[in-house]
């Protein structure tokens, strides 16, 4: 339940924002009121006061407990994989913001090189949930460096503004310094025998994730560290 809501309040009803502002170009469809009624019967076993009382507000007689259970229908394959993709770019985008040490909400400028059938994504979407602004070609890229992630589908590149570099390396020094310290903690549990027997499976395997958590991004930020250089 917890992932059908944040997928539909955070993505979902973002792109319908922009599907309903102005001169947005894109179309718009009525399925905003069809799937919450459907969210509404799925939640209404753990939700019964709450549902109940939303069904009413959209015109309902009956008691939504009386409603029948939504039924999974066919799947669009198509634009299920174009979905994922615009997440894909998405949260690209975001990630290469974060790493740099920017603002998500800084909007910046950059190209996406495309393939794969990734070209039918309709990115406007893509640009205002990203807050980028992207040239969109479908040629092979060149040798590609700075702000740069590459996926099996596509190639973003962010044009990146000026930067203090002194304090951006001082802050990718503190922060491997900190991950440096978790990850000696980590081996220091790890490492006892007694509490790998003792502790429940999943939280030994949860450590050991976030070990090579930190780790990866530890090697991640000397890389960046090389590129100030």
């Amino acid at each position: 339940m917890a992932i059908l809501l944040a997928r539909f309040l955070r993505l979902y009803l973002e792109i319908k924002k922009l599907r309903l502002s102005p001169n947005s170009g894109l179309p718009t469809t009525g399925v905003i009121c069809w799937s919450l009624q459907r969210i509404f019967k799925i939640a209404a076993s753990i939700l019964p006061f709450i549902t109940e009382e939303l069904w009413h507000r959209f015109g309902q007689n009956t008691s939504i407990a009386l409603a029948r259970y939504p039924q999974a229908g066919a799947t669009d394959e198509a634009a299920e994989r174009e979905m994922g993709l615009l997440q894909d770019m998405v949260t690209t985008a975001r990630k290469l913001k974060a790493d740099n040490g920017l603002d998500d909400r800084l909007e910046l400028t950059g190209v996406l090189y495309c393939r794969n059938g990734s070209r039918n994504i309709e990115f406007p979407i893509v640009e205002f949930l990203a807050k980028v602004k992207l040239e969109i070609r479908t040629d092979a890229p060149p040798a590609l460096t700075g702000a740069v992630r590459s996926t099996a589908h596509f190639d973003l590149s962010l044009q990146l503004p000026e930067v203090d570099t002194e304090a951006l390396r001082q802050r990718l020094v503190k922060e491997i310094g900190v991950l440096e310290k978790l990850v000696v903690s980590n081996d220091r549990q790890l490492a006892n025998e007694e509490f790998v027997n003792r502790a429940p499976a999943k939280i030994v395997e949860s450590m050991r994730a976030k070990r090579a958590e930190y780790v990866a991004q530890i090697e991640k930020n000397r890389d960046m560290l090389d590129q100030l250089r």
